[in-house]
């Protein structure tokens, strides 16, 4: 059941993927026609990834919330149809994730991040910890603005409200959900985690905790790395604009934040982007 339920939504991704190939030329056709082929290939993936990252959150956080009695009773080996649900959509989303970034030579740490969330989802449908895998569902809340920030980014669009607006949005967003929800839930979960390999129950797979662990451990380090720069990028731009304020403001016409200042805001983004997920 779960198989077939998983290839079903890998089924759908891929549709969303031809649909965004199909239309965005048309919809989009001044600032999508001219960037190059790996620009294009990449606006596919981020809108594939925030449909997936908006859908998500809105199943798994009333789970992870308001769990099911089943859930709630047993955090652990519990189970319940939402959280379920959650664990098949977003293990078939990595499905198309690891061959969407193995084709579109996204890079290897890309397709490692997409290979870990395979492997951690598909085994929460055993079901293992899916009340935990719901909680780090929702860490997607901040990936549409990421992505429309690249996008926006990507069609010269960076001195547009609509780039302000995303720019700040996800900063705001990446350290409330990140580091205000995130890394605490993580300590918690850590706790969870260890006391639980130390009960010894035959029914767990330590393997199965053990790369969890790695990979939550290796993105909240890249989380605080990259929320670091966004603090440091926030701080930046206060200055200028008290700098400008100062100087008698800005001149008349001149957008209301400028390219430079925008681009300062997450500069981490040119290096390596915050990972879905």
């Amino acid at each position: 059941l779960s198989l077939g339920l998983v290839g079903k939504f890998v089924l759908l991704f891929c549709g969303l993927h031809v649909a965004s190939i199909l239309v965005a030329p048309r919809l989009f056709a001044t600032h999508y026609r001219p960037l190059s082929p790996s620009e294009q290939r990449d606006w596919h993936g981020r809108v594939v990834g925030s449909l997936f990252a908006t859908g998500i959150v809105f199943v798994a956080l009333p789970e992870y919330l308001w769990p099911g009695n089943a859930l709630a009773a047993d955090e652990a080996f519990g189970t319940s149809d939402r959280a379920s649900l959650a664990c098949a959509i977003a293990a078939a989303f990595f499905v198309w994730d690891v061959f969407f970034c193995t084709a579109a030579c996204q890079g290897w740490p890309f397709v490692l991040h997409a290979s870990a969330g395979l492997f951690i989802y598909w085994h929460a449908l055993q079901p293992f910890q899916q009340r935990a895998a719901c909680f780090f569902l929702c860490w997607e809340a901040s990936t549409p603005l990421l992505n429309l920030r690249s996008q926006l980014i990507a069609c010269r669009l960076t001195h547009t409200r609509t780039f302000s607006c995303a720019n700040v949005g996800f900063a705001a967003a990446f350290l409330i959900i990140r580091w205000g929800f995130g890394m605490p839930g993580s300590v918690f979960w850590w706790s969870d985690s260890i006391a639980l390999l130390r009960a010894g129950d035959p029914r767990l797979r330590p393997h199965v905790v053990f790369v969890t662990m790695a990979a939550n451990l290796a993105l909240n380090s890249l989380n605080v790395w990259w929320g670091s720069k966004v603090l440091a990028g926030v701080a930046r731009l206060a200055r200028g604009r008290g700098e400008s304020g100062a100087s008698g403001g800005e001149a008349p016409g001149s957008p209301s934040l400028d390219e430079e200042r925008a681009l300062e805001l997450l500069r981490p983004t040119d290096a390596v982007e915050p990972e879905d997920g």
